[in-house]
């Protein structure tokens, strides 16, 4: 619905049927979203009960990808609430730039405030990375990646899968709720996973792993947090897959 949102912008009550593929010819950066594609607005930015069913599909070579079912990149602590995926979300490229895709948000900035609560990406709105990166890439149910910010009440129904067959890749992770944890966050609790979470055999990593919850925990304590979906990788956990911090309270 919305390309990049500039200025202070408020999405409620909107709805994306349309399948959305990648067809630039050159791009610096594929940022795709069913609801928006980058938020890059100043505080109050919201994204309320809307709900993308189309297919999203990005396979640009050699450019950062961040996709995710509502939003593909969000910053200056915007909001995203009560939000449902319906479609299949999947990257699939070669490249030596970072990567993230997620059910609802593909990746948000580093240190920016940006709260998802309440969202939930649905079964059979599958989220797959197939990819050759040398740099870091993760796929999660709700977040590829997570930055400062508020993460909590969030539920992922469908399949996540992530692949990385690149000899020297860095981290490569898979979450059923997020992939991987790039600074520590204000409050992450009471999220829950359905969906089977999967780390392909075969993908590479210097930091690899696969979890329920997190694929790698690396800067937050995660509590009251719930894992129902099976996990399958060489380096994997039924919350965490790779873990630095405490867990409490999760099952």
């Amino acid at each position: 619905l919305v390309a990049i949102a500039w200025q202070k912008l408020i999405v409620t009550n909107s709805e994306n049927h349309g399948a959305i593929l990648d067809k630039a010819t050159s791009a610096y950066q594929m940022l795709m979203g069913g609801i928006v594609g980058h938020i890059v607005t100043t505080a109050g930015t919201q994204v309320d009960a809307c709900e993308n069913m189309g297919n999203i599909t990005a396979n640009r070579k050699n450019v950062v990808n961040l996709v995710g079912g509502v939003v593909g990149r969000i910053a200056k602590a915007a909001k995203g609430n009560n939000c449902k995926n319906i479609g299949a979300v999947t990257l699939a490229m070669s490249s030596t730039t970072y990567a993230g895709v997620g059910g609802i948000v593909g990746y948000p900035d580093t240190g920016e405030a940006v709260v998802v609560t309440s969202c939930e990406n649905l079964a059979g709105a599958f989220v797959t990375c197939d990819i050759n990166s040398t740099s870091n890439v993760g796929a999660g149910g709700i977040l590829g990646f997570a930055g400062g910010g508020t993460y909590k009440n969030n539920i992922n129904r469908g399949a996540v899968s992530m692949k990385n067959a690149a000899a020297s890749a860095a981290l490569t992770c898979v979450g059923g709720i997020i992939g991987n944890d790039f600074k520590s966050a204000t409050s992450f609790e009471s999220n829950e996973n359905y969906g089977s979470v999967t780390l392909v055999e075969g993908s590479k990593g210097t930091l690899l792993g696969a979890g329920g919850i997190f694929g790698v925990l690396k800067n937050n304590n995660l509590k009251s947090c719930k894992n129902y979906g099976t996990v399958t990788g060489s380096i994997a956990g039924a919350i965490v897959g790779n873990n630095a911090k405490a867990v409490s309270g999760c099952t």
